[in-house]
């Protein structure tokens, strides 16, 4: 995926009517902008903000990887200038 600017961008939830998603991973590839903070919230529903993933020049050259269980709720902050490359893969097992 490519996130440029925008004012706000989600990260999509899988179908689960096909596949039973266990967790998503998410890597971060070395892209050029500015904003675009990772955020995810836990199961008590209270934000918390991965300082890793932050719109801090020097991070955005390295290569990151994040596992997230599929039912945490997480988003991409809106992107200020440039764009954000992404992979993201579904661990997933075929539904009955």
């Amino acid at each position: 995926m490519i996130f440029g600017s925008c004012p706000h961008t989600n990260i999509y939830n899988f179908d689960d009517t096909i596949f039973i998603s266990y967790a998503i991973i998410i890597v971060f590839l070395p892209s050029n902008y500015i904003g675009g903070n990772y955020r995810f919230i836990d199961q008590n529903l209270e934000p918390i903000y991965t300082s890793i993933f932050n719109q801090h020049e020097l991070n955005n050259l390295k290569t990151f990887i994040i596992v997230v269980p599929t039912d945490c709720e997480h988003e991409i902050e809106p992107i200020e200038t440039g764009f954000k490359v992404l992979l993201i893969y579904h661990l997933v097992a075929k539904s009955k």
